[in-house]
């Protein structure tokens, strides 16, 4: 039986982004948040996740190899699932101690129960294996500043990994936080933001080129002084939206 034999996905031609190819037959956040198979605890954050949503999926398309990298219990990890559909492959990781620390081991376990096309990989960011069919998209959602909160991480190591390990012309997604201009890695482990530029320059250091800087999760009222996680602030944070390409 076809994974999404109960979903009417709803296939859309993406009209060009400026610095972006037109991506052509892909899901809808809509479609993708319709599959009935998710649990509760994913479609109750759809309504706050959704802009994320509709900035990531029109670069997955079916038969794709994803990587979703520190992807917690799997919340994106589903909807790329459907995304990529029966001839694709979605990679979930977590380094060992977020599983082992956050209890993630039950939601993983749903999801490869549910989905096919998933594969969890439990490895440290800097290590995680490539796959035989090298990546399409690599996606880093919320997660790029916590890479470098484990003292024996290598960022830069971890780039060019991803590099290396991603197709000629193939996407590296980052969203995270904003911290204040300037500001480095200062915030990474206390307000949890990191600031864009540092962000921009580690990764085309590697070699990915920056093609799109979207203004797609910017919300200009929040000064990004504040943890990420205080409750005036929280899903509200000036966010980055950055699409890497690999020449």
């Amino acid at each position: 039986m076809r994974l999404y034999k109960s979903l009417a996905l709803a296939l859309i031609l993406i009209a060009p982004i400026a610095g972006v190819p037109a991506i052509a037959q892909t899901v809808t956040a809509e479609a993708a948040m319709a599959a009935t198979d998710r649990p509760p605890q994913h479609t109750e954050r759809d309504a706050a996740r959704k802009p994320e949503m509709a900035f990531l999926l029109p670069y997955i398309k079916a038969g794709d190899t994803v990587l979703d990298m520190g992807a917690g219990g799997g919340y994106t990890s589903m909807l790329m699932s459907t995304a990529v559909g029966d001839t694709g492959k979605v990679y979930v990781q977590n380094p060992a101690s977020w599983v082992e620390n956050y209890k993630m081991q039950p939601a993983l376990d749903y999801l490869t129960s549910k989905r096919a096309n998933v594969t969890v990989v439990v490895a440290p960011f800097e290590d995680i294996p490539a796959p035989a069919k090298p990546y399409d998209v690599i996606f880093a959602g919320m997660i790029y500043h916590d890479t470098f909160n484990d003292p024996k991480a290598d960022v830069a190591k971890m780039n060019a990994a991803l590099f290396k390990a991603i197709k000629p012309g193939g996407y590296f997604i980052i969203t995270d936080h904003k911290a204040p201009d300037g500001s480095g890695l200062r915030d990474t482990n206390t307000t949890h933001r990191i600031d864009q530029q540092t962000v921009i320059d580690g990764v085309t250091k590697a070699g990915f080129k920056l093609v799109l800087d979207s203004d797609a999760l910017s919300h200009p009222e929040d000064d990004r002084s504040l943890n990420v996680f205080d409750a005036k602030i929280r899903g509200k944070t000036d966010r980055m939206a950055l699409v890497f390409q690999k020449p």
